[in-house]
Formats: C-alpha cells, sequence, structure tokens
C-alpha cells in the first residue's frame, strides 16, 4: 500500500480539530492530535521552534510532530481496517509528508483568505456541534482548559478550518471532471487495470503475539466454530476485532492463499501474517475476478482529477509563495513518481475508505 499523498492527507487533516471531543454521554477522549495548523495570533505559536515560514506566517515544531502522531496513527487505522502489515517508513519521510501537508493547509488558508466568507453564523453551527458532544457547558470548558485553548481560539481553528475546506472545494473539487470518451477508452486499452482480482470478504480475530497467544487463537478458532459470530467474541480479553475485511491476492497474497477453498460461513485455521500476531478469519463472501463497468470506474476516475487539479493548484500556490524550510530533516527529498493505484484494486476496501473519510473532509 501506497504511502499517503500529502494532498489527501492535508484534505482529511482539515477535519481533525473535532475527533478528540467526546460523543454526547459519554467522558471526554484523550486529546486526539490537532493536525490544523493554529492561527497565526496564538501566543503559544509565537513561542513555539518554527521549523518553517509560508510568507511568514509560522509552522511550530508541535504542529509537526502532532501531524506526524496523526499519521502514525492513520496508518494504525488502515492496518486495523485491511488486517494488512503496511510497508514501513522512517520518521524522516513522515516528518517531511507531514510537513508539506501543514505547508499546503497555510497555503490554502491563506488564498482562501482572499476569496472565501465565513460567516459568524457557520462558525457559531460548528462550535454549537462539538458542545452537543458534551453533557454540560462545564464539561466542554474544563475540557477547552485541559487543552489549553480558549474558545475564542477554538473559534479562530473552526473559521481556518471552513476556510480551507471551502477553498479547496471551490479550487479543487467543483472543478473536477471526467473525460468520458478518453476514460472509456483508457479502459479498452488497459483492461488488466480495470479488471477487479478474486477476493475474499471476512470478520477478523486478531492476537497479538504474547505468551501463549497460539493456543488463545486456536481456541477462538472453536469458539468462532461453535458460536458462528465474531460479535459473541468481541468482548474476548486481548483479542481485536476487524469487520468485513476485503482480502485479495493482489494486495494480501500470503492471507488469500491461507482462506483459499474456504466458503461463506467456514472459519478458518490459525494465520500467521507476520511477527505482530496472529488471525482467525470468518469468510463471509468470496468474489470472481470480473471487469469493471465505466460506472464503477467512474469515481475512480473522478479522484485522478481531482488529484491532479489538487497537485496543480498547490503547486502553483507553492510558487507564487515564500516558502522557508528551517528544519533540515524535514526538508524533501528527491520525489518518486508513483503511478496511481488500479481502479479494480481501488473498489475492494471501499467501506475502509468510507470510514476513513469520516475523519475529514
Amino acid at each position: 500500500m501506497k504511502r499517503i499523498g500529502f494532498i489527501l492527507l492535508a484534505i482529511l487533516m482539515t477535519g481533525a480539530t473535532f475527533t478528540g471531543f467526546a460523543r454526547a454521554g459519554e467522558e471526554p477522549a484523550a486529546p486526539a492530535p490537532a493536525a490544523e495548523t493554529a492561527t497565526a495570533t496564538s501566543p503559544a505559536k509565537q513561542e513555539a521552534t518554527v521549523v518553517a515560514t509560508v510568507n511568514g506566517a509560522p509552522i511550530a515544531a508541535d504542529e509537526l510532530a502532532m501531524t506526524v502522531n496523526q499519521m502514525q496513527r492513520f496508518r494504525q487505522y488502515q492496518e486495523h481496517t485491511t488486517a494488512t502489515v503496511l510497508p514501513p517508513v522512517t520518521e524522516e519521510q513522515l516528518k517531511q509528508e507531514a510537513l508539506e501537508s501543514l505547508i499546503f493547509l497555510e497555503l490554502a488558508y491563506q488564498a482562501g483568505q482572499k476569496s472565501v466568507t465565513v460567516e459568524p453564523a457557520e462558525i457559531d453551527a460548528k462550535i454549537e456541534e462539538v458542545k452537543a458532544k458534551y453533557p454540560d457547558d462545564e464539561t466542554f470548558q474544563a475540557e477547552l482548559q485541559k487543552r489549553d485553548i480558549t474558545e475564542a481560539q477554538l473559534r479562530d481553528k473552526v473559521a481556518r478550518q471552513l476556510i480551507i475546506t471551502e477553498i479547496i472545494k471551490k479550487e479543487v473539487e467543483d472543478k473536477a471532471v471526467v473525460d468520458e470518451a478518453a476514460a472509456r477508452q483508457q479502459m479498452a486499452a488497459e483492461p488488466e487495470r480495470f479488471t477487479m482480482p478474486a477476493r475474499i470478504v471476512a470478520d477478523a480475530l486478531f492476537v497479538p503475539i504474547k505468551l501463549g497467544a497460539h493456543k488463545q487463537a486456536e481456541d477462538l478458532v472453536a469458539e468462532l466454530r461453535e458460536k458462528k459470530s465474531v460479535d459473541l467474541l468481541a468482548d474476548t480479553e486481548g483479542v481485536r476485532v476487524s469487520r468485513k475485511v476485503t482480502v485479495s491476492a493482489e494486495t494480501d497474497e500470503k492471507i488469500f492463499a491461507e482462506l483459499e477453498g474456504l466458503q461463506p460461513g467456514e472459519v478458518s485455521e490459525v494465520v500467521i501474517v507476520d511477527k505482530t500476531g496472529m488471525h482467525v478469519f470468518q469468510i463471509l463472501e468470496r468474489t470472481s475476478a470480473e471487469v469493471i463497468s465505466y460506472e464503477q470506474a467512474q469515481p475512480w476516475f473522478l479522484e485522478q482529477a481531482k488529484a491532479a487539479l489538487g497537485r496543480a493548484w498547490s503547486e502553483k500556490l507553492r510558487q507564487e509563495a515564500k516558502v522557508e524550510i528551517l528544519l533540515e530533516s524535514a526538508k524533501p527529498a528527491e520525489p518518486v513518481a508513483e503511478a496511481p493505484a488500479s481502479p479494480a484494486a481501488a473498489e475492494a476496501p471501499e467501506a475502509a475508505k468510507a470510514d476513513a473519510g469520516k475523519a475529514g473532509k
């Protein structure tokens, strides 16, 4: 699985302010990493170590650290929802990508300030959404204090996010179009790229490597075969449940081979994918390889159009801006060109992508 592009990461991060607030009726969660940059007037930002400036606006070291943390958590989320282990990346690579995302967000914010108007009522509505997640105002104020942020500063952050979201919509999403004739021509010329591989959808139980883990995993196989549902084992101590995991030979060759021959409802033996732990799968669905239709591929073509527009817009903003990277380890290396992923392969983890999209725009 390829690393997430910095523009996509930045777009996902525009909604990150609210990810750590509690749902209504729950105790507030531990603070989640806030990926968006603070306002230029924030005292904490003025005092913090600056790792880059964008037209004079500083990006602080703590912002970079929090963004790297969020990227790590996003990778963990991907691994959890797909039951696979992503290729390793270095701390330097994460820093570079995180800093590029923060620079892009700042450039988008500055561009949005020139052409986007956010009404106070929009900010009020977002603030009320946050407050509604707390049982009372006292609890909400206590959470603000714990995060060392005032309500006025939260309003600034909300306004900033709304501006960024709207300018990205205006400059990228609303302008992206698919040339249907060219798309159909590409599909005819490259049918292998538009063939959905054979795949298996399964619920998965994961047992981390520890003393007695293999025995526990074998017991889970027997219990799952008896109880017929992972829901009845979800509360088992030390066991992680992943629902509706999509596996194909293209993305998870080893797991796919282990599950070959199993039919819906059947339970696998213990599957050891790597040194981190063991899996037990219950098959939900099997599908054969098939060529997807243009209608199925159209969302992929649209995302490619958005990505191209986003890159072009980002490059234009960057060329017109004065960007200084002050942290040596975060200076970008030579870019490596990557071909876009197969549209057919992109169809498989649709549920996981939908869940990830809830983190932000």
